[in-house]
Parts: structure tokens; C-alpha cells; sequence
């Protein structure tokens, strides 16, 4: 009975919390709809490229032989071996990714990693519908699109809810953003099929993608701030909380987060 109780009376506290921090900083509504925006149309384009990653070797067919039908006869060993190769290119991209976030932040990883999606999907596309028998110049290209899907969103986009939110609300926010994901996950695997079956095939789904990649860096540009505007430290004696007698440690994470908003905008 008692559990029935709790668990009765923390989930409206916790929609109250959130529904009255989201009102008094607008800041925060429009960080939640950055992080699960640049989430969601992320993994669009991750989950709606890699998943599908046999499906677009065979369209390059690489190390296969093309049938007068213009149907690509490949045999499993060499689309392994493509793939392969594809996705251990994506660990450097992380690796980078990893390096680079302390400095550049995740607001311009997701930045600079969305403009690089978008330029290699604009790339593929017109490689892919002017000289499709380019083979080798189609892999490479795959190749560095797959290490540009690891690379900028595929961190930024996880690391910033954790640190954009006020406490109370954190894990909140931080779950929305990953249904923003989950859900464009899910776009992106039953869209592929329907639009790479299309008159236009491949170059479509690559034209399509790199136009949402286009939208993210949008959204992260409009949404997203730098990640020193939601760890700066609070230096007023107000927001350290000196001429209250209270201790920083003692400061709800609703204070601090006005302390750092009060901390940027002077």
C-alpha cells in the first residue's frame, strides 16, 4: 500500500516540477526542444543509413558484377568484406568525437557534424544519380559518411541533455530527448524502404538525408546553446548564495540554473 502511495504521489510533483520550471525558464523549452529535435533527426539519418547498410553496397557493388537486368551479383563474402571495412571507419570518427568534445563542446559537434552529413549525402546523391558506375568514388564517399555518422551527433546529441537541464527536471528532459531519438529511429527504418523503392531509388534517400541533416544543424544553431552557458560557474555574491548565508551546496539547481542564465545574458 505503501509503494501504491509513493508512486501515486511522485508522478504528479514530478509533472508539477516540470511543468513549473519549463514556465519559468522559457530557456529550458527551448533547449528540450534542441536536444530532442537534433536527437530525433539524427537518428534518422543514422539508423535509416546504417541499418540498411547491405541494401546500399549492393546499389554500389563495389567488388560484384552488374547483370544485364542492371541487378548487382555480389556474394556474401564480399558485401562482408565491404561492410567491414565501412564500419570500423566509424570508430575514428567517435574517437574524434571523443577528443573533441571538451573543446569544441556538443552544441558544435552537433553543429559541425550535421553541415558534414549534409555535405556527404548531397555528395553521394549526385555521384550516385550522374555517375553511378563510379563505383570506387561511391564507397569511398559511404566510407566517409559512415565516419561522419559517428562522429559530432552521434555524441553531442546523447552529452548535452545531461548537462543543459536544471536537476530537478534532468532526467526528465534527458528521457524526452532520447524518445525524440527512439522515434526517429523509427522513421528512418520504414522510410528507407519506401522511398529507395521509389523512380528515383538511392539518390533520393541520400538527397532526403542530407536535407534533414540540414535541418539539425538549423535546430542546433537555433536551440542549442555552448555548453559554457550551462557550466558556468555563478559569480555573484547572490547567486553563490554568500548574502543569503547559504552555502553552493545548499543552492536548489533551480537557483543555479537562474544564476547561470543571469551569468550569460550580462
Amino acid at each position: 500500500m505503501g509503494g501504491e502511495d509513493g508512486g501515486e504521489n511522485s508522478s504528479p510533483g514530478q509533472e508539477q516540477a516540470l511543468g513549473s520550471m519549463l514556465k519559468r525558464h522559457p530557456e529550458a523549452l527551448a533547449a528540450l526542444f534542441g536536444t530532442s529535435g537534433t536527437w530525433f533527426l539524427y537518428d534518422i539519418a543514422f539508423y535509416g543509413t546504417n541499418v540498411f547498410t547491405p541494401t546500399i553496397l549492393k546499389d554500389i557493388c563495389l567488388l560484384g558484377t552488374i547483370t544485364e537486368e542492371g541487378d548487382c551479383r555480389q556474394t556474401f563474402l564480399q558485401t562482408a568484406m565491404e561492410g567491414g571495412i565501412v564500419i570500423v571507419l566509424g570508430v575514428p570518427g567517435l574517437l574524434t568525437s571523443v577528443a573533441l568534445v571538451g573543446r569544441w563542446g556538443c552544441r558544435s559537434l552537433n553543429c559541425i557534424g550535421f553541415m558534414c552529413l549534409s555535405v556527404n549525402f548531397a555528395a553521394m546523391a549526385v555521384v550516385a544519380q550522374v555517375v553511378p558506375d563510379n563505383k570506387f568514388l561511391l564507397f569511398v564517399l559511404y566510407c566517409c559518411l559512415n565516419f561522419c555518422l559517428n562522429f559530432g551527433p552521434s555524441l553531442g546529441t546523447y552529452v548535452l541533455p545531461a548537462i543543459c537541464f536544471p536537476e530537478e527536471i534532468r532526467s526528465t528532459c534527458h528521457g524526452i530527448s532520447a524518445f525524440g531519438g527512439k522515434l526517429g529511429a523509427l522513421v528512418g527504418a520504414l522510410a528507407f524502404p519506401l522511398v529507395e523503392d521509389s523512380l528515383y531509388g538511392l539518390p533520393l534517400v541520400l538527397l532526403c538525408q542530407g536535407m534533414l541533416c540540414a535541418l539539425g544543424a538549423v535546430v542546433a544553431i537555433a536551440f542549442q546553446r555552448p555548453d559554457s552557458d550551462y557550466l558556468v560557474e555563478p559569480h555573484s555574491a547572490s547567486c553563490s548564495g554568500e548574502s543569503a548565508g547559504v552555502t553552493g551546496t545548499q543552492m536548489s539547481s533551480a537557483d543555479t540554473f537562474d544564476c547561470t542564465l543571469a551569468s550569460h545574458e550580462s
